[in-house]
């Protein structure tokens, strides 16, 4: 045999294998373009769908602004389904708004946060007003989470389907095409729209939504070398109306150069799609389902159209499913920019991942989450830079607020009336790493409040908090419903307490307490003629476990809040001050007997320290839920105990706890359906009820319920024993009360509506409020 007759036969089979391969290499290229629009660019989703049931995967993609968004997630890896979930799932009224949820904020800022109409940053002793443009931090942070599987690939190239977007540099006035870099940032940028977002830094340029130059950048496509474009484009067509706003005016003028780009660009495509849009614009978010159903039904319009278009480009190609899959990775070092006032240890504490540590999304997620919750930063974005020799570095990018910020906000109601709330709040005022805030009402109930914390220099997770609140309420007193009294408080309260800070839902404290309260009776005929005032002294230690994880102060839907509260009293001192030329008073039958009775000054002093209940200690525990049974539809049960624990006799006067409304003047008042405000205040009680709220519309909530209150006097440790043993409770009182509550967001802030009445007399409680009140919540 020749030994070269096997040439013939091999010389073939690489004719064949070389011929295969140029085939292979000449396979058509399929584009896709998805254009900018706004709220409307959530139709992308259903073209998506359509074409991955017609067979169809393109081979390159190219968006801008929010068709960036849905391209990016489809060229990493994503089904159109799994897109169409993540979507639908999304608060947009909150994801675009620089409103941050109340569970995002740390513990130790809650309580001020989100309860004033207006606030502005003191700068050089000036009012700043701020620009009103969205930051958008909550879309940040949702583009990190889902675009985590993109830190695997070095550049836009090597994803699943190679992906270009578009921004607009400020400085040169030329598109910049996003091809390499950390994704979010790129998509952030390209979606920057002027007038509604803020401009993106990077690289020492500023740039804006690729919108302004190029919405349709199907000339992407094309230099990529498609062979076939599917160009979607959701955009909006040069307005023939004369703008009527501002906003509208500039919105049309940037648009110019890129609508003119348009008919060019929509003649390239070898299928055009332009759902019908007209009746939506780009801030249509609260639209959003019912756009993307018009995107599923263009989607299907085009379904033969895509089918044909498959069929020339050969194997149907298999859609891709990014699934459950997740992705660690380790930190090997952190680098944190734009913090002056924060320190490095304090944010680094707070985020709780060190170089080294490897981390899951979620683990990056939460620990931003801590630093944001500080309250004290615009924004917090990250980069996730792969060195030369493959380790992960972390950049944090941090824009703080100004030092100093100044807050106010109406209020009235039909309890305490009137007024105006203002809250003056300062960074490092009186040391590193603090924050003081100094509130006054404005109001006949004039309140004032100094709180200042100051973090534990070497952990961090703990600070010193010291409070002073004073107060000059004019409190109703009723009996059977009917109003009986107005007592005038002016009281002192101070505290000194440790706190832990490393969680945004709870937190522990424990520290001392003293409190002065000095009361007379304004309206009323049951204190004795010549009686000036009482005062009462308190002084002791407490300790309090409070947690919250609440989505929103005002109209929650979703969290709880529970809080124990243990206080011991040291030392409690009565004074009795009578009037000017009063040297003794008359006690009336109901007081002693059935007999009257003459006490002087210093007979009045012994009764006081016959009164005394010595060393005590008071506990109060309570709770508030709220589950969902549907979206708009949740169930709230709460309940609360309170008990009083000491020595003392049963006649002894102790703190007790104020009962009933819908306020919660201070953190240990206790809200009660069927009572008004304080219409019940007892040393001893017990709480248990369910609510149900229902949303109407976006803004309307409607709350009803039901709650069982008993409540009894004041015993002894020794008493409550020999109670329980012998089984007679013939102090204990109890009601059945229920109502309910009608309450919207205003521009003013909340106003609410409440009915309300009890099993004991069916008398009609009444509650009206709007706005921020100073009181600990309404």
């Amino acid at each position: 045999m020749n030994k070269y007759s096997f040439m013939p036969r091999y010389l073939i089979s690489f004719l064949l294998l070389f011929s295969f391969s140029l085939s292979a290499q000449e396979q058509p290229k399929l584009g896709l373009v998805l254009s900018g629009g706004g709220a409307k660019g959530l139709a992308h989703v259903g073209v998506l769908k359509a074409m991955e049931e017609a067979g169809l995967r393109p081979d390159f993609i190219a968006g801008t602004s929010m068709g960036s968004i849905v391209g990016g997630l489809y060229a990493i890896g994503y089904s159109a389904t799994e897109i169409d979930s993540i979507l639908r799932s999304v608060d947009w009224d909150r994801v675009l708004s620089n409103k941050m949820p109340l569970n995002y904020i740390a513990f130790e800022e809650k309580e001020y946060y989100d309860r004033y109409l207006v606030e502005f940053p003191v700068v050089d002793r000036k009012l700043k007003v701020g620009t009103g443009l969205i930051r958008g931090q909550r879309l940040s942070e949702l583009m990190h989470l889902y675009f985590w599987p993109a830190l695997q690939y070095d550049n836009f190239d090597q994803f699943p389907i190679p992906f270009r977007c578009v921004a607009t540099n400020v400085g040169t006035g030329e598109s910049e095409i996003f091809k390499d870099g950390p994704l979010p940032t790129a998509l952030r940028s390209s979606m920057a729209i002027p007038t509604a977002f803020t401009a993106v830094s990077r690289d020492s340029s500023l740039l804006v939504d690729g919108g302004v130059l190029n919405n349709f950048p199907v000339e992407l496509a094309e230099e990529w070398g498609a062979d076939y474009i599917i160009g979607v484009n959701v955009g909006a067509k040069l307005n023939p109306d004369l703008p009527e706003s501002m906003p509208e005016i500039l919105m049309t003028l940037s648009m110019i150069p890129a609508s003119k780009k348009l008919e060019k660009q929509a003649q390239t495509c070898d299928i055009y799609i332009q759902p019908e849009l007209d009746q939506y614009d780009a801030a249509s978010f609260g639209d959003a389902q019912e756009i993307m159903a018009v995107g599923d039904s263009t989607g299907q319009s085009y379904l033969p159209a895509m089918k044909q278009l498959a069929a020339k480009l050969g194997t149907p190609r298999e859609a891709l499913h990014m699934g459950q899959t997740e992705m660690a990775i380790t930190i090997e070092q952190i680098k944190i920019e734009g913090n002056h006032i924060f320190s490095d240890d304090l944010i680094l504490k707070k985020l709780q991942i060190a170089p080294g540590q490897t981390i899951l999304r979620h683990d990056l997620q939460r620990g931003l989450r801590r630093v944001y919750g500080i309250n004290g930063f615009k924004s917090i974005d990250y980069e996730i830079i792969k060195a030369p020799d493959g380790t992960n570095n972390l950049h944090l990018r941090l824009l703080e607020k100004e030092q100093n910020y100044f807050y106010a906000g109406l209020h009235a109601d039909n309890i305490f009336s009137a007024g105006l709330s203002i809250n003056f709040t300062s960074r490092n005022l009186l040391g590193e790493e603090s924050r003081s805030v100094f509130a006054l009402d404005l109001s006949k109930n004039p309140r004032f409040r100094f709180d200042h914390y100051q973090y534990l220099q070497q952990y961090k997770r703990w600070a010193f908090n010291f409070r002073y609140d004073y107060g000059a309420l004019q409190i109703p007193s009723y009996s059977n419903g009917d109003l009986r009294n107005i007592l005038i408080s002016f009281s002192h309260k101070v505290h000194a307490i440790l706190m832990s800070t490393q969680s945004l839902k709870e937190s522990y404290a424990g520290g001392i307490f003293y409190e002065n309260s000095r009361s007379r009776i304004r309206i009323g005929s049951d204190i004795p003629e010549g009686l000036e005032s009482s005062i009462q002294q308190n002084y002791g230690f407490r300790l309090m476990h409070t947690a919250n994880d609440l989505n929103d102060r005002n109209f929650p839907v979703s969290g709880g809040e529970s809080i124990l509260i243990l206080n011991t009293y040291l030392g409690t001192t009565q004074t009795v001050r009578l009037e000017d030329g009063v040297d003794s008073i008359a006690l009336g039958s109901q007081s002693i007997g059935g007999v009257t009775e003459y006490l002087n000054a210093q007979e009045l002093k012994d009764l006081a320290d016959h009164l005394n209940p010595g060393v005590y200690m008071d506990v109060l525990m309570s709770a508030r839920y709220y589950r969902g049974i549907r979206p708009k539809l949740q169930w709230v049960p709460y309940y609360a105990v309170g008990l009083s624990l000491g020595s003392g006799e049963a006649n002894s006067v102790v703190n007790a706890f104020r009962l009933g409304g819908l306020q919660r003047v201070a953190i240990n008042d206790v809200r009660v359906l069927g009572i008004q405000f304080g219409e019940v205040v007892s040393p001893n009680f017990a709480l248990i009820g369910l609510q149900v709220q229902e949303i109407f519309w976006e803004d309307f909530y409607l709350r009803y319920g039901i709650n069982g209150l008993a409540y009894h006097p004041y015993r002894s440790l020794k008493q409550w024993g020999e109670m329980l043993t012998e089984g007679d409770y013939g102090a204990l009182e109890h009601t059945l009360g229920m109502g309910a509550e009608f309450s919207w967001r205003t521009f003013f802030g909340p106003m609410s509506i409440g009915f309300s009445t009890n099993s004991s007399d069916w008398k009609a409680r009444y509650y009206l409020g709007l706005g921020f009140s100073f009181n600990y919540s309404d």
